[in-house]
């Protein structure tokens, strides 16, 4: 049985929700449990109901944050409603104090403010209004505030710059646009304040985790040397985001009626599948890191073995109907092609290239151990 009611809970690359179209009409009919190795933001997971469901993920943050809306939601809650207070907070101190923002940059903007009297402004507005900036960032972050202010010294006079030299490219921006430039330093600033204090314990902090994989640039997955995420605030779009809505989604009876019915695992997929030992009458439904370049998400790697692993998983030993979603590229070709398994062409279209590492137009396949009831339309 099937529905399409439920959303995934939290943003992640690689997300299935547009193929749902593909995916949902030609599932089994029928099967008794519900196998996801490689779970991810769980569009198709969300979209079965009425069966018992076995969940993995290798990221332990995911799993972690899952476990947590799982078993203690009111907690994690509680955590997430007291950063949308501080991101109100951060809204009303800007309208409070849009004059100051507009008077230094149009002073940059007309050549009054150099780049240092710039900063000697921002840094005098610091000392007046943010001097202790409690008010502001509320109980739980309040001891981070001296964090807080270094960020957004740093993040004012990068967007500052950013905005004349647009303005100098493109002409004058709307005033609006002005208002949720300066919108952005604010919530830029709070964004990275969390996921300085997220890297510091990934594991201890699953609000932080949700927080930033909400509002982090395209839901992308970037780390630098030391293993930190480092992806910056999404920008003007994610500025009047409804986190609102997400945090009280947690809570909704119907989705937590659906975590019940799982068990959550946090393993190499092969590891899980062996812990669980499928069976003919299960189905298994994979959404793997895709063979290119760009396969090391969550700070995971997926390399060329780990995908000749799962097909030889596949094709030699699974004994449950399964789907597998997968790029379409020469490697995966020769794991799949004349195997006698069904394979269905379609084309997906990425929101965003990163940097040149995903063809906004791909080529994906939809690979089955069983015929296909319906028709396949692309």
């Amino acid at each position: 049985m099937l529905r399409k009611t439920l959303s995934p809970i939290i943003k992640w690359a690689g997300g299935k929700e547009r193929e749902l179209k593909y995916i949902l009409p030609n599932l089994p009919l029928h099967f008794a449990r519900f196998i996801e190795p490689f779970v991810g933001g769980g569009a198709v997971y969300f979209s079965i109901v009425g069966k018992s469901m076995l969940i993995n993920d290798k990221s332990k943050d995911l799993t972690n944050f899952y476990l947590q809306v799982q078993k203690h939601p009111s907690i994690l809650v509680s955590h997430l409603q007291d950063i949308q207070t501080i991101w109100k907070n951060l809204e009303q101190f800007l309208h409070t104090n849009i004059c100051f923002f507009r008077q230094i940059y149009a002073g940059y903007k007309q050549g009054v403010l150099t780049e240092l009297s710039l900063q000697q402004k921002i840094n005098q507005f610091i000392q007046e209004k943010l001097q202790d900036c409690s008010f502001l960032l509320g109980e739980d972050l309040h001891k981070k505030q001296e964090l807080f202010k270094r960020i957004f010294k740093k993040i004012s006079l990068e967007k500052l710059k950013r905005i004349k030299c647009l303005e100098e490219q493109k002409g004058d921006l709307p005033q609006q646009d002005l208002f949720n430039n300066f919108e952005v330093i604010f919530k830029a600033s709070l964004y990275t304040l969390i996921r300085d204090l997220y890297n510091q314990n990934p594991l201890q902090n699953p609000h932080y985790f949700y927080f930033i994989r909400e509002y982090c640039y395209s839901s992308m997955f970037r780390y630098n040397a030391k293993g930190e995420f480092n992806v910056p605030y999404g920008g003007i779009s994610y500025n009047k985001k409804n986190f609102q809505r997400k945090i009280e989604y947690i809570l909704s009876p119907v989705l937590q009626k659906h975590l019940q019915q799982t068990t959550i695992y946090n393993l190499d997929f092969e590891d899980f599948l062996n812990t669980i030992k499928p069976q003919k009458d299960d189905f298994i439904f994979l959404d793997p890191p895709y063979d290119t370049d760009f396969s090391t998400y969550s700070n995971n790697v997926f390399d060329r073995r780990d995908q000749e692993r799962l097909a030889q998983y596949l094709i030699h030993k699974c004994p449950s109907s399964f789907m597998l979603i997968i790029k379409n590229t020469p490697l995966i070709q020769g794991l799949y092609s004349q195997k006698g398994l069904h394979i269905h062409l379609f084309h997906k279209k990425y929101m965003v290239s990163f940097k040149g590492r995903n063809n906004r137009n791909a080529e994906h396949l939809l690979i089955t151990n069983y015929p296909l009831h319906r028709t396949f339309k692309t």
